[in-house]
């Protein structure tokens, strides 16, 4: 497999991997005392996921693929929808 299908095979696991919720951890806030809404947001805009939005960014600036940079635009766009923690 060449550099640039392995590149590829992992952009497609990560975009994958960052538009799931974690429901255990959203679980574990509410064993926390935490609301639903704040849970929720919270959990969706944790830390992990901006490894991930970094590691795109990087790669987009890189290739000036406008397909990253749309991928990027529609993960923020869906957490605005659920909220700001």
């Amino acid at each position: 497999m060449c550099k640039e299908d392995k590149a590829a095979k992992l952009q497609a696991k990560l975009k994958e991997s960052l538009f799931l919720i974690d429901h255990s951890y959203v679980e574990n806030l509410h064993r926390l005392g935490w609301d639903d809404k704040s849970s929720s947001s919270l959990a969706a805009w944790d830390w992990p996921h901006g490894i991930g939005l970094f590691g795109l960014w990087k790669q987009y600036v890189y290739t000036k693929d406008e397909r990253i940079l749309n991928d990027l635009c529609s993960w923020y766009e869906s957490r605005l929808e659920i909220g700001l923690p």
